[in-house]
């Protein structure tokens, strides 16, 4: 499915492995996520492998990554692509545990030449020290 700067879609998005540390209930509410709004250009800054969407009502603009689409649908033409999350893909993934500045551990993952934390900061920003850390750590 090719999309166009401007389509009206509609996403489902899968963040239950985000939300397995919290409560049953918050789980519930927030595990899937569905919302609608139009297709933004991506800006050069944007973490690869995401797109944007402006949700109508809301301020902000929503940087959603690939990897998080359960379901997408264009609204403009009313065509649905689903996307199966069990589908086993080869790459290269590794992980690391690093110690925080407070003492807690988190897991940095690479997989290809994409970087993940499972610390707060790097749910707001899709960067941080413990990524950057093991970046340099790998140059080295």
């Amino acid at each position: 499915m090719k999309l166009k700067v401007g389509t009206r879609i509609r996403i489902t998005t899968d963040w239950s492995d985000h939300y397995k540390t919290y409560s049953p209930h918050v789980r519930a509410i927030h595990s899937i996520q569905v919302k609608e709004g139009v297709l933004e250009k991506t800006k050069d800054y944007d973490p690869v492998g995401t797109f944007r969407l402006k949700v109508e009502g809301q301020k902000h603009i929503c940087v959603v990554a690939f990897e998080r689409l359960v379901k997408l649908e264009n609204l403009d033409d009313d065509t649905v692509q689903v996307f199966d999350k069990h589908v086993e893909v080869k790459e290269d993934i590794k992980q690391w545990k690093v110690e925080g500045s407070k003492g807690k551990i988190y897991t940095v993952t690479k997989r290809g030449d994409l970087w993940d934390c499972d610390c707060t900061g790097f749910g707001f920003r899709k960067t941080c020290k413990h990524v950057n850390e093991k970046k340099e750590m790998l140059l080295a």
